[in-house]
């Protein structure tokens, strides 16, 4: 589940109504730079503002928090 975040209020209203994790980044930043990981103890204020602050564009998603291994690769053609 993933979906574009267009406000503070959205991103509570969402934060308030799952029962899950959830992610917030930048959708036109590169690597981790202005990723986080919203539980209910984090101020979601400050995790707005921060992941706003790494996006270009000013362009965020949000989308649930899948829990395991993350495999990444990086390439060059």
């Amino acid at each position: 589940w993933f979906k574009k975040l267009n406000s503070l209020s959205e991103l509570r209203r969402i934060a308030k109504d799952l029962d899950y994790d959830i992610v917030i980044k930048p959708s036109d930043s590169r690597g981790a730079l202005g990723v986080l990981k919203i539980s209910k103890k984090l101020n979601l204020e400050w995790a707005y503002k921060q992941a706003m602050s790494c996006s270009p564009t000013k362009r965020l998603i949000v989308e649930k928090f899948e829990k395991g291994l993350q495999n990444s690769t990086e390439s060059i053609i």
